[in-house]
């Protein structure tokens, strides 16, 4: 099949395009990041479509922040793959060829080039739009955790005014405790508009239950989980491997060595560090009960390992468990989790 790749680099205000088509990469005119300027684009890939004859039209586009996903749909909408790489892969194969230096045109025919050049058994997964739950309660959950941060941040600051003296027409205090106020209501109101998500999808509620049956699974980590493992199912189309699912949250160890000099015990950090810090409390908390989580960690332990590396394998054990209950839609079955004993 004759395929064009089209490589963005994608900023907040405009987009640097490559385009890569028998072998050849050429360059495109930049367009803006706005519906003017992705019509723009498709009249450029119908004529470059025709010239060159091609079947098939993929946009390789990395993550950066939101600003990409505007073009995703809308490229989407067009028939177009659209295709979401993951920027360490994408930079260590660059190195692999010995690009070194960074541009923003550099980078759309990186992203191009390493589309076209992955190996066949390797393909790039097809980007496919969030189910409108899944975006729902992505925004929803973001915006709580943005109104915790600041609900935390004035209360910080009102106990620090509260310990300076005392002025005269000081209307800082006054103003702190307005901001405390309508934080408060703020957060109030996105617990109910996510409360309200849960009670029109019954399904819902019924794959929160079964997360929550989950060892080390409790209030605050619940729905972020279910949050991500929706993306996840929706990226992969349910067909994500563990493995994968690992390296997305950017639980997959990171071990180093070089000359006698060994590392190890750390980890990628890809992904969203909140949710990596809200399985690791998890770790904590689920090691503490009777349950496999623990008879796990204490083995790790058992076995010589450092205790933060037995930590880091429980928060993972209960990411992989969540993801074969979520994909399952079954409740946690503990019989499974058993150590297998050695027969002779």
């Amino acid at each position: 099949m004759n395929m064009m790749y089209i490589g963005a680099d994608v900023a907040k205000a405009n987009v640097v395009l490559a385009m890569r088509i028998k072998g050849r990469v050429y360059k495109l005119p930049e367009i803006t990041n706005d519906a003017a300027g992705f019509e723009r684009l498709a009249q450029m890939i119908e004529q470059n479509k025709r010239e060159h004859q091609a079947e098939q039209i993929s946009l390789v586009i990395e993550p950066t922040g939101g600003y990409e996903l505007r073009l995703a749909y809308f490229a989407h909408s067009r028939g177009w793959q659209v295709l979401m790489v993951n920027p360490k892969l994408v930079r260590d194969w660059a190195k692999s060829q010995g690009q070194r230096a960074k541009t923003d045109e550099l980078d759309a025919r990186l992203l191009a080039n390493y589309a076209a050049e992955r190996p066949e058994n390797k393909p790039i997964p097809i980007w496919q739009p969030m189910p409108e739950l899944v975006g729902q309660m992505d925004n929803l959950l973001g915006r709580r955790r943005d109104l915790e941060q600041l609900l935390q941040q004035e209360r910080n600051r009102q106990a620090m005014y509260a310990l300076r003296p005392t002025l005269s027409n000081d209307i800082v205090p006054n103003s702190i405790s307005a901001i405390i106020t309508a934080a408060i209501q703020a957060l109030a109101d996105i617990e109910q508009a996510i409360q309200d998500v849960i009670d029109r999808h019954p399904d819902v509620q019924e794959q929160l239950d079964q997360l929550d049956s989950v060892p080390g699974v409790g209030v605050k980590t619940l729905l972020p989980l279910f949050a991500l493992l929706a993306r996840w199912y929706a990226m992969t189309g349910g067909r994500g491997s563990d493995k994968a699912l690992t390296a997305f949250v950017g639980l997959d160890p990171g071990t180093s060595q070089s000359g006698t000099r060994n590392r190890h015990g750390h980890i990628s950090k890809t992904g969203d560090p909140e949710m990596r810090r809200l399985l690791f409390m998890a770790a904590l908390g689920g090691k503490r009960g009777k349950n496999p989580l623990r008879d796990f960690y204490e083995g790790m332990v058992g076995r010589g390992k450092m205790r933060m590396v037995a930590l880091i394998a429980v928060a993972r054990k209960i990411l992989l468990w969540a993801w074969a209950v979520f994909r399952s839609h079954t409740y946690f079955d503990p019989s499974k989790c058993a150590p297998k004993r050695l027969t002779n």
